[in-house]
């Protein structure tokens, strides 16, 4: 999605396919859990949270998933990720 040689149908394809999956995190999130493998956050949640934070840079719009974008803010909490994302920034001042 990030590479410019994308064509528009693989675009296409793939905002489908992330539409699918989120729709299918959203379902599973309805019934109120904090994290998508139930009471505490596990694995998946880091990797939905990185997956989410991508998505805006390729235009995805993530308006239509509000439940996704609040797991993200629960995990975006967590200690070991707030440290990953400061030395990430400052990696990012440095370069």
């Amino acid at each position: 999605m990030f590479d410019p040689k994308v064509t528009s149908d693989a675009r296409a394809a793939a905002t489908a396919s992330l539409n699918r999956s989120f729709a299918l995190i959203e379902q599973t999130l309805s019934d109120g859990r904090p994290f998508l493998t139930g009471m505490s956050s596990a694995l998946p949640d880091g990797y939905l949270f990185v997956v989410q934070a991508w998505a805006p840079m390729t235009g995805f719009d993530l308006g239509p998933f509000p439940r996704l974008t609040d797991l993200a803010g629960r995990v975006a909490t967590r200690p070991s990720v707030r440290e990953a994302l400061a030395a990430e920034r400052k990696r990012e001042e440095r370069a």
